[in-house]
């Protein structure tokens, strides 16, 4: 992933979009990298680590990992809408309200 680790599809990964990844001119290092999300779908919710740039999500959409999908979403769906937010509150520069949004 563009945070510099590759990441297995049985883990609970996601890829955030440019507008809260950033554009730093090494991806690696990108402050939001190793952050966590939870994520709320309609089959319950799930707690991510953020290890990837999503260039063709949309601003609040979320790519993420098969295993992730399966805990809120019915996997052959493919795309559910979404609510999530950070995990912690460290942040400067993004907002700690609910996100709503897409998860492929």
């Amino acid at each position: 992933g563009a945070c510099g680790q590759v990441r297995g599809a049985h883990e609970l990964v996601a890829g955030v979009g440019p507008s809260h990844y950033g554009h730093q001119a090494n991806p690696n290092h990108a402050p939001i990298c190793g952050r966590y999300l939870v994520v709320e779908g309609s089959r319950g919710s799930v707690r991510v680590q953020i290890s990837d740039k999503c260039d063709g999500c949309g601003p609040n959409d979320l790519l993420i990992s098969p295993k992730a999908f399966e805990a809120i979403s019915e996997i052959h769906l493919g795309v559910a809408n979404i609510k999530w937010h950070f995990e912690d509150s460290s942040s400067e520069h993004h907002h700690q309200q609910q996100q709503t949004g897409l998860a492929h």
